[in-house]
């Protein structure tokens, strides 16, 4: 007896239907997890920027005067906040006190701000009838304002005896 010829079509699919059925289950699947990476990178809070942590070596720029700039990258996206242009705008505004500024990404939802400030060069007490100014100056010549006796950087002290 000569057995009953079965169609190629229907030998394949009886085959290759387990198969099949695999292929499309990892198909929706890559999907999905493509779609939730989507979800998560675009629209969800998980990478929005929620502290700012700033390292300076100096005592020039305060954590008020620099504040503005951090609060404004505050809530944006980490993977889409352009840092480079964050560190030039620092670096704009306080371009007398701050001599460089890296702003780096701490994944998944922080900044981190480093400003290395010029450094002092020379504190200047100048003693008037009146009162007393005390200055810091920088290495550029820049007053930085700061009050303070450091032994580290060298006093002049300066005497008028009465205004002309």
């Amino acid at each position: 007896m000569i057995p009953k010829r079965v169609p190629y079509r229907e030998l394949v699919l009886t085959v290759f239907k387990p198969i099949f059925l695999v292929v499309d289950i990892l198909a929706v699947g890559f999907f999905l997890i493509g779609l939730g990476a989507v979800y998560i990178t675009f629209f969800s809070s998980f990478f929005n920027i929620t502290e700012v942590h700033t390292e300076k070596n100096g005592s020039a720029l305060s954590a008020t005067e620099i504040s503005p700039f951090l609060d404004n990258v505050k809530g944006e996206n980490l993977l889409f906040t352009d840092t480079s242009q964050l560190a030039r705008d620092i670096e704009k505004a306080f371009k007398n006190k701050i001599l460089i500024v890296r702003v780096e990404k701490s994944y998944p939802q922080g900044l981190v701000v480093h400003i290395d400030e010029h450094p002092e060069l020379l504190q200047l007490h100048v003693i008037t009838p009146e009162k007393e100014h005390r200055i810091v100056i920088n290495t550029i010549g820049y007053s930085i304002g700061a009050v303070k006796d450091d032994p580290g950087v060298p006093l002049i002290k300066v005497r008028v005896p009465e205004m002309f």
